[in-house]
Parts: structure tokens; sequence; C-alpha cells
């Protein structure tokens, strides 16, 4: 009874510190949004952690023989004492008779148990402490990362939310990260976009300049100074000069304002007309915004003005998924993580019947009026119960050079925005 009450205490206490630690593990993760890491390379850790674990506890088995005949030779003698009162059990006549062949097999059982507990070099064989002890790392392992990668996927939004409530940008203090690098063109100051978008839109924009000669800039902050989209258009315009030869394109969006601007340069905007900027804005950004999902409006955007100018199919996005799923950063490997938990069980189950983790499945026929005993194999085991078993992301390499700076344009006042 003692044994017992310290298992279920011992028990509890180890529920209660797994949940403070996958509480933590979210926590962190919710912070640290920035990682590289993405879900599925988390999950594939996951697999790697369980794939070692189970490497080692084998390993283990093949370098200590004499345990693993210590517990063959414990199960066989639990059959055999099992199935010895299990045939007396199937020859009783009455419930008397079956009650105290009962509670012969329970102190025959319980001596066997006591003769173990007394040699404590055939009792507890080390392996089968050691795969306790790699069950429980596994369990904590994947427990713990799937938790983190929920922190990640969820605490997104929060990240940047409580960065933007205390910025507020203009044309004078926006960071344009094309002046230092020719192949970047967004200004994500408050990480309102994933990292992967980031580079996805920086690729296309890439091409945008690569092969049509626009120079653009796109800017999504949380609050625009005054919240004056136009008023930021036209102060990047004048102080970066964005274009060469007055064809630029600047997109300013404030996330948390709830507004936008589209503003082609001088000499673009006879071929992006104002119009066209508008349908774009109606088409992408605007639906993608309402639903916050800021990665797939300015991904889709972008990618919808590279078809415009290069006559090609627009984009179509497909249910507003958020367009970071193009680069596999969804929600997917976090639906895995129960599943690689159950095959984890299924394996320690398995093993532990193996190496003496578990008595197995050793008792009395349940109605021995009713129900014919059945017997084991040869050794004289027997079998009760049965078994159980448990978008982005096209790399471009274009002309870009590693210096920055803009090519001396002006915007002419054209361009479309609003609100959503």
């Amino acid at each position: 009874m003692r044994d017992t009450h310290r298992s279920c205490t011992v028990g509890c206490l180890g529920l209660l510190i797994l949940g403070i630690a996958m509480t933590v593990a979210y926590n962190v993760g919710a912070v640290n949004t920035d990682e590289d890491s993405s879900q599925s390379s988390l999950l594939l850790w996951a697999v790697l952690a369980l794939v070692g674990l189970a490497a080692i506890g084998l390993a283990i088995n093949k370098k200590r023989p004499h345990d693993m005949q210590v517990i063959q030779d414990r199960r066989q003698q639990m059959n055999s004492l099992t199935a010895q009162y299990n045939l007396k059990a199937g020859k009783t006549k009455s419930s008397k008779e079956y009650s105290a062949v009962k509670g012969e097999y329970q102190k025959a059982r319980a001596s066997l148990l006591n003769r173990w507990e007394e040699d404590n070099k055939v009792a507890k064989p080390a392996v089968t402490g050691i795969w306790k002890a790699l069950t429980a790392a596994g369990v904590i392992a994947t427990t713990m990362m799937g938790s983190y990668g929920a922190g990640t996927a969820i605490g997104v939004k929060d990240s940047f939310v409580s960065l933007a409530d205390n910025r507020v940008w203009s044309a004078d203090n926006i960071p344009m990260p094309h002046m230092d690098d020719h192949s970047l063109y967004v200004s994500n100051p408050d990480s309102i976009l994933s990292q992967e978008v980031e580079d996805s839109i920086n690729a296309t924009l890439g091409q945008l300049d690569d092969v049509l000669g626009i120079e653009s800039a796109m800017v999504i902050v949380g609050h625009i100074q005054n919240d004056d989209p136009i008023g930021m258009v036209r102060g990047i315009y004048e102080k970066y000069k964005v274009g060469r030869d007055d064809r630029g394109l600047v997109i300013v969006v404030g996330y948390l304002d709830h507004s936008y601007f589209i503003a082609p340069g001088r000499s673009l905007e006879g071929d992006l007309t104002d119009a066209e900027c508008e349908r774009l804005a109606r088409r992408y950004l605007i639906p993608s915004m309402k639903a916050e999902l800021p990665d797939s409006g300015m991904l889709y955007l972008a990618r919808g003005v590279l078809a415009l100018m290069t006559e090609k199919d627009m984009p179509h996005m497909t249910g507003l998924s958020s367009a970071s799923s193009d680069d596999g950063n969804n929600a997917l490997p976090l639906m895995l993580y129960p599943f690689l938990l159950a095959l984890w069980g299924g394996f320690c189950a398995y093993m532990g019947k193996k190496v003496g983790t578990t008595i197995g499945m050793n008792r009395l026929i349940e109605n021995p009026f009713f129900i014919p005993p059945v017997f084991g194999d040869s050794s004289g085991g027997r079998s009760s119960g049965g078994s159980r078993r448990s978008g982005g992301g096209s790399s471009w390499s274009g002309g870009h050079h590693s210096s920055g700076g803009y090519g001396g344009g002006s915007w002419g006042g054209g361009g479309a925005g609003g609100r959503w």
C-alpha cells in the first residue's frame, strides 16, 4: 500500500512539473517569434530525439544480456504461476471454491514478487530502470518542442502588436534596408511580417527591379505619424528618391491604423494606373488585412504587381490562407505531435514487456463458470485479454548589388489608398 501511495505521489508531481514546463516552453516560444526554426524543423528535431533515445535503449539491451535473461526468466515464472492457478480456477464448481483459489493465487504471486525483491541482483535489472527513464525523456522532449512550437505559431501577432503599440513612424525615422543593400526592398521594423514572407517579397520585388527596372519600397508598420500614409509616401519619395528614371513604386501600410497608399513614380503612372492600384488593393491587400493576415496581403500584393506589369496571370489567393504557408510554416506539424507521442507510447509499451517494466496481463480467468480457460504456449504461459497496439519561397538570383541606394526618382501624385 505504501508503494502504491508513493507511486501515485510521484506520478502527480511528475504531471504537475510537466504542465509547468509546457507552460514555460509555450511562453518562451511566444516571445521568441523571430527564431529561424520553423514548425517542420521542430517536429523533425522531436522525431530525431525519439529515434536517438530508442537507439540508446536498444544498444543498452544488447550490452546487458544478463539483464535480459533475468527478465525472461521472471516472465516465464509469472506466466507459469498464472497458468497453474487458472487451471485450478477452471475446475471450481462454486464461487466459494473460486474465491479460495483466487486467494491462493494472490499469496503465491506476492511470495514470488517478494523473492525477487529480496535478491536485488535479479529483482531489478538496470535495463528496466533505464527504459523507464528513456520513456519519460521522450515524452518530455516531444511535449516541450510541441509547446514551444505552439507558442511561436500563436504568439506572432501578440509579439508585433506589442512592439507597434509603442512606435510611430514617418519618412524621417523609418529604416530603409535598400539604402544599404539593393536586394532588400521591404521595411518591416515592427516585425509584422514573418521573416519567410519578408524574404519572399524581397525576391518578388527583386524580379520587378531586374526585369522591368522598377525600383520599389514596401513599408509596413503598426502606426504612421498622424495616420497619414500619403504624407509618408511623399516624404519617402522626397528623402530617398525612389525609382530610376522616375519608375519607382512606394507602398505604405499602417497595419494598426488600418490605412494604406500605393504610389507609382512619375513615369510609371502610365503603366500602373490609379485604377489598377485600387484593384490590386481590393483584390489582395484589403481582404487579407480584414482577416488579420498581413503576410498574405503584402506578399500577394507584390506578386500581383509583378504579374500585372509582366502581363501574366494574376495570382489566386485561395481562402485567405496565410501566405507563410507557402514556405511550409503552417499548423500541420503541430497537429502531428499527438500522433508522434502515441507512436512513442506504443513503442515504449512494447519495449516495456521485453525489459520488464510491466509484468504483463497475468491474472486469473475472469469468469471460470462461463468462459472456458485458455492456456498459453508450451512454456505454460497464458495470454488473457489479447494484445493492444496502441508562395513565395522561389529564389531569385538577379543582378542585385551589395551596395545600396535608390536611383533619384520622384512621385507625380498618383496612386490609390484608403482604409479597411
